[in-house]
């Protein structure tokens, strides 16, 4: 079909209204000969039209709908988290007309929401086929995790993908995001390069594939890995990713995404690498092999102590001071901030020598001051001392994220020898050394002179 093409437009319910319908990149527009609703916001009175200032009102006009179509010649197509983008003053000199824009739809069918069920999914990439490892791959079953079925290697129009197909249906937003956004992700961070799926396909009810819409793909096709190639993904990589994923969201972006603000990202990457021991570690227990009985009664006879102290001084609420060291102790088995992150970042320095500076339990240290100086609001300025540390703490806190998550899937000698070659990896060593926070020591010479050595 046209990127361009007429037809008739619905609300669930509501009348059917003529418009001319334009697909992107990624994203539509639709334009309506009339209104599918009557905004609440607004009073239409012949040869007058007002606005009301009510939030609630306003709100409700412009939250995403589901609209249904019938494209003259082309079928049906469902277009959704359609947003009315209308401007008043235009009515006011023109005709009545009822614009919309959204990012996705589906052709050739008619579906309920992003929480319809579908059962399966396929999409590819924007490069050539000869980068991708994966296509030789036999189909593997993924069979832990939320969603489960079989998983394959996928070519359409000469480009690279995968398919899934799901062993029971499963909601569109899931798939799409848990599956198909997953899968892109890790290969973000496999590859150190931005990429964004090409074409997609749904697999619905009627055991037919629908045209879905792809977010919008980067300038450009894929030519050269920043980290490790893409001809190394498997299939089972990937399928062992996929549940993982699940219970990582949203730390992978976390990984490859700055926030913008350095406060915020710095504080979000130090809190990230808390989260990330904790989802790939659990809860494990400190005072272990000691039971956790022990642990309790141990417990209680702190607080209990800490109490008879405390009155025995003078203060005179016991339920309060109780309620205290109740809350200081409850995390007392648990392993601390500063023990999750010696675990996270050990096994990284091991690969990548000079990440974390001269001392390793040092750059810990840094990490949590800043988590508990933005979390708590202790810091009273914030000068160039600072700056130098949140910088350096973004930087290389980040590469610690993406190092560790893709240590559960790569040798740790093949990543070492990708980093030694990752121009990436060296501008972030260089750009660190420029900061000069460790005064004598280089992250880059560092890292190099690891190389050489294990060369």
């Amino acid at each position: 079909m046209s990127d361009e093409v007429t037809g008739t437009f619905w609300l669930a319910n509501g009348p059917r209204i003529e418009g001319t319908l334009k697909l992107e990149s990624g994203t539509y527009s639709l334009e309506l000969n009339g209104f599918c609703f009557t905004p609440q916001s607004w009073d239409i009175q012949p040869g007058f039209i007002g606005l009301s200032g009510d939030p609630a009102a306003i709100t409700a006009d412009f939250a995403p709908r589901t609209i249904y179509g019938e494209l003259d010649g082309a079928g049906p197509v469902t277009l959704l988290r359609a947003h009315m983008d209308t401007d008043l003053l235009a009515h006011m000199f023109g005709p009545l007309v009822q614009r919309f824009t959204g990012p996705s739809y589906v052709l050739n069918a008619h579906i309920k929401g992003e929480d319809h069920e579908v059962h399966g999914i396929r999409w590819t990439y924007n490069f050539s086929t000869r980068h991708a490892g994966w296509l030789q791959d036999s189909p593997v079953g993924l069979t832990d995790g939320p969603v489960r079925g079989q998983l394959k290697p996928w070519v359409s129009e000469k480009e690279p993908g995968f398919e899934l197909q799901l062993s029971g249906p499963a909601e569109l937003r899931v798939v799409r995001q848990g599956v198909m956004g997953a899968s892109t992700q890790f290969l973000v961070l496999w590859t150190g390069c931005e990429m964004a799926p090409r074409h997609v396909e749904i697999k619905l009810g009627d055991g037919n594939w629908h045209e879905c819409s792809a977010p919008p793909p980067g300038e450009g096709k894929f030519s050269r890995t920043r980290l490790l190639p893409l001809g190394e993904v498997t299939l089972q990589a990937l399928s062992r990713w996929l549940p993982m994923a699940f219970r990582l969201d949203p730390l992978p972006y976390i990984a490859s995404d700055k926030a913008g603000v350095l406060q915020i990202d710095a504080q979000a990457v130090a809190t990230a690498l808390e989260g990330l021991h904790r989802r790939l570690r659990g809860d494990p227990r400190v005072f272990a092999p000691v039971s956790a009985g022990a642990v309790k009664r141990a417990t209680r006879a702190a607080r209990e102590t800490g109490v008879q102290k405390l009155v025995e001084s003078g203060f005179d609420d016991e339920d309060l001071a109780t309620r205290l060291f109740s809350e200081a102790l409850n995390n007392i088995d648990q392993p601390s901030y500063q023990q999750r992150l010696l675990e996270m970042a050990s096994p990284v320095v091991e690969v990548a020598p000079g990440l974390c500076g001269p001392d390793l339990s040092a750059w810990v240290k840094s990490m949590r001051s800043i988590r508990n100086d933005q979390s708590h609001q202790l810091l009273d300025h914030f000068y160039d001392e600072e700056i130098t540390q949140y910088h350096i703490a973004s930087i290389s806190g980040r590469w610690v994220l993406v190092l560790r998550i893709l240590l559960e899937f790569a040798d740790p000698t093949r990543l070492g020898l990708a980093l030694g070659e990752s121009q990436i990896f060296a501008f972030a060593l260089a750009n660190m050394d420029v900061e000069d926070y460790w005064p004598g020591f280089s992250c880059l010479q560092t890292f190099r002179a690891s190389q050489e050595t294990s060369g």
